[in-house]
């Protein structure tokens, strides 16, 4: 009898042993397959972070594109009458691809709301028709159409400047013209440089301004991009229509950030950029 209970509850506690176990093991699956699920959301998470933060880090680097391109720009400072017209295609390409500063000029003279806004207007018009002069040039004229087309450059950076800081002083736009038949490269960096930062710093108080200060850094760069080929490779097929059509663009997203500058900082509504 004693031995008949005793292998009865050997039995039964054998059983509840065997039962505990398979309701742990049961208990632990879905518990290790719970924290399996965690851990793959929680890593597809961390991968879409990391790919968001590449992207941001990405465009922030592109941000700095117009600061970058000014800065580099005036270490190639090219000199003599240029070689950049090597047959009749080329000239009359780099010709035409003039005419978009002009256009450009033509369009802030009508949406500008200040003096110097409008000034900065009509400088790029004087920007696309000594481009235009200098490249349909030749002889004994080319190398002074050559220095017309820096001069014009740069003094279209003084009027800018005054445009994006309406309150600098007179005597920095006077000194800026007054250097601009002996450093021309010296004067337009400086000014772009001055005129890139704050457009950084716009774009980042005013979060509409990002994309038309994202397509400025980005043309600027690719402007930037084939200064430098031509530099190095002089005889590249429209390489400098190229840098006309880039440059033209940067130059015409300027208006953007002089509108902002308008209404934001003088308080002046502009119907248009």
């Amino acid at each position: 009898m004693n031995n008949s209970i005793s292998s009865l509850l050997e039995t039964g506690i054998q059983l509840f042993g065997v039962k505990g176990e398979d309701t742990l093991s049961r208990d632990e699956t879905v518990v290790r397959e719970r924290h399996q699920e965690q851990a793959r959301l929680l890593k597809k998470h961390l991968t879409r972070l990391n790919q968001q933060a590449w992207k941001e880090n990405i465009l922030q680097l592109a941000s700095f594109g117009g600061v970058i391109a000014a800065a580099t720009t005036g270490l190639l400072s090219p000199t003599g009458p240029g070689g950049c017209d090597h047959n009749p295609l080329e000239r009359c390409a780099n010709c035409a691809t003039s005419v978009p500063y002009v256009l450009c000029g033509v369009h802030a003279m009508k949406n500008r709301k200040t003096r110097a806004g409008r000034l900065w207007g009509a400088s790029l018009v004087g920007v696309g028709a000594a481009s235009c002069a200098f490249h349909a040039s030749s002889g004994s004229i080319r190398p002074a159409c050559r220095k017309l087309d820096f001069w014009s450059i740069a003094a279209s950076s003084n009027i800018m400047l005054r445009s994006v800081f309406p309150g600098l002083p007179t005597a920095v736009t006077a000194l800026g013209m007054l250097a601009t038949p002996f450093k021309p490269f010296l004067v337009s960096t400086i000014n772009s440089t001055a005129m890139e930062l704050k457009y950084l710093y716009r774009a980042h108080k005013n979060p509409k301004l990002k994309g038309a200060q994202m397509l400025h850094a980005t043309t600027c760069l690719v402007g930037l991009s084939c200064f430098a080929l031509e530099e190095f490779f002089p005889r590249a097929p429209l390489i400098h229509s190229a840098w006309h059509i880039f440059s033209a663009t940067a130059v015409g997203t300027v208006n953007h950030l002089i509108a902002d500058v308008e209404e934001n900082e003088m308080a002046i509504t502009p119907l248009t950029v």
